[in-house]
């Protein structure tokens, strides 16, 4: 993302975010907006379709649609007679979706005789000067996603009622992300803009000052304009990964009453073991958690210090997706945010990445998001059941809860994601090639370890001759490449020690298979 966003497209962009900064969500109009838009879904729903779809007939939808046997008229009697989600569901089953390959532009989308192959650039909703977030590229080319002023005020619209409901609206806000990165700049911007500017900005790898790189010297400008109008908005400071002592020791002096720290599992777990290793004590903490699955195990090993967990769930192209359930039924229980989104599931078919679970299909119902979606994988399967909790966000109208997600298509390891093709391309041909044998005697899998960390081990049969050093550097590059970014990613995961070398021999399933990559937790 951030190479472009501190270039802005017009004076009139960089204006207008800084006049925004000023004038916040307050509780009244967050509380206000999730309720209202949570009962008029279907009404939102039918606005998009009739300006964005049919009135745009070089929309993939359009087709989709028009080959499904949809017009207009029988799409709004079909939503008035089963209601949204049976309605989804029913289009996707004619074939109105986007699996997630074809969403990514790695295969034609074919409905019998309709075939073309998407632009995903026909799928953006930016009005007005925008700037483009950048995904991570772990499922291929590394997708821009133009987001305007409004995109960014839906992402920040309801965190003064999640701030609220979690008792922490008199808490400061601490951000701890690898900086520059989209994470770190999104919700650096998304909570000032809810009238929650952050109190710190920790990055795990190392931040070049201004002066030292265009985006440095682009958040330099940002954050000197905001406090030449009286907002202080905090440049980044450098908290080692694997043992971020200077952020421990920062919110044991500046946050006696307590904080809310929005990070990774992983980085929250390296904070808190850094804060036992320096005997620094730390206050209680609200995390608020996202980038890789919040597990039983990570979530009760921060829970058993005293602290707080809060997960929530997004994509760059989505923007944020659920908030995390003030009553769990599991570690990673969360809301719908369904004044933005519908989700339904379709059932596995096809010879695509999806074809052993049922994954997620989202479509979008603000004209605010990011793209619209219709239908769309994102990757991701999980649970999706309507629940009676009785916490603060089944009160706004919030009442679907989304729990035990899992990508079928990438890993995830201290908030990034990395393509499962690329291990396979390692073990296939890489790692044989480099230091002989077969690829049955290569695996890889992410497990987490006693204290919830996530690990990526490397098993290696013994008769295999190699460094394990030597080996350990080849996957941290073959990763790297595999995602060019600004932020250093092979540094991330290199500080956390994530990659483990295990001469043993890889695992065969039930059916006697070895997989290329398996998943314990």
């Amino acid at each position: 993302m951030i190479e472009s966003l501190f270039s802005w497209e017009s004076l009139r962009f960089g204006l207008s975010l800084l006049g925004c900064f000023f004038h916040p969500y307050t509780l009244e109009e967050s509380e206000g907006l999730l309720r209202r838009e949570a009962m008029d879904r279907t009404k939102n729903f039918l606005f998009l379709c009739e300006k964005e779809v049919f009135a745009q007939q070089r929309s993939p939808y359009f087709q989709l649609f028009r080959n499904a046997g949809f017009a207009w008229d029988g799409l709004r009697s079909l939503l008035e007679s089963r209601g949204l989600e049976a309605a989804l569901a029913r289009l996707a089953a004619a074939g109105v979706y986007l699996d997630i390959e074809e969403f990514k532009g790695k295969k034609p989308v074919i409905r019998g005789d309709l075939c073309f192959r998407l632009d995903n650039s026909l799928l953006d909703m930016a009005q007005g000067p925008s700037v483009p977030l950048e995904s991570s590229g772990s499922r291929g080319p590394r997708m821009r996603t133009p987001i305007g002023l409004d995109g960014l005020k839906l992402q920040s619209s309801f965190l003064p009622y999640l701030l609220r409901s979690i008792g922490a609206s008199e808490l400061p806000v601490v951000l701890y992300y690898p900086m520059p990165s989209t994470p770190g700049v999104v919700h650096l911007l998304a909570f000032t803009l809810a009238g929650k500017p952050p109190a710190a900005l920790f990055s795990q790898v190392p931040y070049h000052r201004p002066g030292r790189s265009d985006v440095g010297r682009r958040l330099a400008f940002l954050v000197a304009a905001a406090r030449l109008r009286g907002l202080h908005l905090p440049l980044p400071r450098f908290a080692d990964l694997r043992h971020p002592k200077e952020m421990a020791a920062w919110l044991s002096q500046k946050c006696s009453h307590g904080a809310c720290v929005a990070t990774f599992p992983g980085s929250a777990l390296h904070l808190v073991q850094a804060a036992k290793d320096e005997k620094i004590s730390l206050p209680r903490l609200t995390f608020i958690l996202g980038g890789e699955p919040v597990t039983a195990r990570k979530r009760a090993a921060l829970e058993s210090e005293g602290h707080r967990v809060i997960p929530w769930y997004g994509t760059v192209e989505q923007g944020r997706i659920s908030v995390g359930c003030l009553s769990p039924s599991s570690s990673d229980d969360m809301h719908l945010l369904s004044d933005r989104l519908a989700v339904v599931k379709r059932r596995p078919n096809g010879d695509g990445p999806s074809r052993l679970v049922e994954p997620f299909l989202f479509t979008s119902l603000s004209p605010a998001a990011h793209k619209l979606f219709i239908n769309v994988e994102n990757g991701d399967s999980g649970a999706v059941e309507p629940r009676h909790c009785g916490c603060p966000w089944e009160s706004v109208g919030l009442e679907t809860h989304l729990h035990s997600i899992q990508s079928f298509e990438k890993l995830n390891m201290e908030g990034m994601t990395f393509d499962a093709a690329t291990l396979a391309g390692l073990v296939e041909e890489i790692l044989p090639a480099a230091y002989g044998g077969t690829p049955a005697d290569y695996q890889f899998a992410e497990e987490e370890d006693k204290d919830g960390v996530t690990r990526l081990i490397v098993f290696v049969s013994p008769g295999v001759d190699v460094e394990e050093v030597e080996l350990t550097e080849r996957v941290l590059n073959a990763l790297s490449a595999s995602k060019p970014t600004i932020t250093p990613m092979a540094e991330v995961i290199e500080r956390a020690g994530t990659v483990v070398v295990r001469r043993e021999y890889p695992r065969p399933t039930s059916s006697g298979k070895i997989n290329p990559l398996r998943k314990e937790r």
